[in-house]
């Protein structure tokens, strides 16, 4: 069982079974893709400044979204990390591979 320790917060700690069960997977190459998901947005007119401030500022807030696993299966949240910085890519002369549906 994990105990919240506020003290200990920056040291390792062990996986949940479920985060275990996650890593163990990986560790024995039984794919190259780890669980993952996807989803895409059209939005006009999007703020990048803005939205990249936003998730620096829920990596600030939340320190699980500064959890790292370690090489010997187990967690530890990092005090600070750098700035995450949003990486883009003008597709906009790219030719269209597929139609959108109505």
């Amino acid at each position: 069982m994990i105990v919240h320790d506020p003290e200990h917060r920056h040291q390792p700690f062990p996986l949940t079974d479920v985060q275990r069960a996650y890593w163990l997977g990986r560790q024995t190459g039984a794919t190259s893709i780890a669980t993952h998901i996807y989803h895409e947005f059209d939005v006009e007119h999007f703020n990048v400044t803005r939205f990249t401030h936003a998730v620096n500022a829920l990596i600030a807030r939340h320190e699980m979204l500064r959890a790292r696993v370690l090489p010997d299966g187990t967690q530890q949240i990092l005090a600070q990390v750098p700035a995450y910085q949003l990486e883009q890519r003008d597709l906009s002369a790219c030719p269209l591979t597929h139609e959108t549906m109505p």
